[in-house]
């Protein structure tokens, strides 16, 4: 869970930065990983998201 609050983290500072807003570019983080707690099994897995997905925007498109 670590790895996902600090990539999230991250993803939330680009959609804040407003540089990046009405912008073309998507951006996608990625968490590379041998080993899932049950707690980022269950937010990697929500029923309203894609499998995988733990946070998404659109102004500008991010995806984690």
């Amino acid at each position: 869970m670590d790895a996902i609050y600090q990539i999230e983290k991250y993803a939330m500072a680009v959609a804040n930065d407003s540089r990046f807003k009405n912008s073309s570019v998507e951006w996608e983080f990625l968490i590379i990983s041998n080993h899932f707690t049950d707690e980022a099994k269950m937010k990697a897995r929500q029923s309203d998201k894609p499998k995988g997905l733990t946070f998404g925007y659109d102004d500008p498109k991010i995806r984690v």
